[in-house]
């Protein structure tokens, strides 16, 4: 699932329009994402289509594992996409030979010259469960199982962000821009009835707090990023 900055929702091989609550299916085989981008599983690679190019990547060249197909790769969540309008990242998970995941891998793919151009190992920091871009936000990685959040400015250096204590069950990340990060994720709060499924930073993580219902604060919130979450749980 990915979100651009117009409120679209994409899930798969559906495009969502939050604001026009209007939805658009492409091929069942087809990942669609922000930019124009669409990929499609290939038997033994994907094809992408990106700004009228077309171009082939085979899962060996990916790093993934052959055995398995494209389309299993994307339904088994071996390799992730997201894209910008300066270029494309794929997040690929290898595995080792006791079958359990060894480190993943994020590669910058240029479909204009259908080669990757920049590899970079990110070590196994957690169970990843997304990549995401936005344009003032940057590239960022989500972990859910040791709530990890890893951000870079150009897709190629990453550096792990500062989260609160006591939260858990990250489930997805939104960064607007430098300074404001939102997290869907548990934080209990002293003195707090319950805690509530949105934390949020404006200060790039230096400080955190729960978001209640009618907080002004929810004016700000990315439109469609929430609705997004619900619309991914459905599918």
């Amino acid at each position: 699932m990915s979100l651009d900055e117009a409120g679209r929702i994409y899930i798969g091989n559906v495009v969502v329009d939050a604001t026009a609550r209007s939805t658009v299916r492409q091929r069942k085989a087809t990942l669609v994402l922000a930019h124009g981008v669409e990929i499609t599983a290939a038997g033994s690679g994907f094809r992408f289509r990106y700004a009228e190019k077309n171009c082939f990547f085979s899962l060996e060249r990916l790093g993934l594992d052959k055995r398995r197909t494209a389309l299993e790769s994307l339904r088994h969540s071996n390799i992730a996409f997201a894209s910008a309008a300066t270029g494309l990242l794929a997040l690929a998970t290898r595995f080792g030979d006791d079958g359990r995941v060894s480190n993943y891998r994020v590669e910058e793919l240029d479909v204009g010259q259908c080669q990757i151009s920049f590899r970079h190992d990110v070590g196994n920091p957690d169970l990843l469960v997304e990549l995401c871009h936005s344009t003032e936000g940057g590239w960022w990685l989500t972990g859910s199982i040791e709530q990890t959040l890893l951000q870079s400015t150009d897709g190629r250096a990453w550096r792990k962000a500062a989260l609160p204590k006591g939260l858990g069950s990250l489930i997805s990340a939104y960064v607007a821009n430098s300074r404001e990060i939102w997290l869907a994720a548990l934080l209990s709060a002293a003195g707090a009835e319950s805690p509530y499924l949105l934390v949020y930073s404006n200060d790039s993580g230096r400080s955190w707090r729960n978001v209640v219902a009618n907080d002004p604060v929810l004016d700000r919130l990315p439109v469609g990023w929430l609705e997004g979450q619900k619309r991914h749980v459905q599918q």
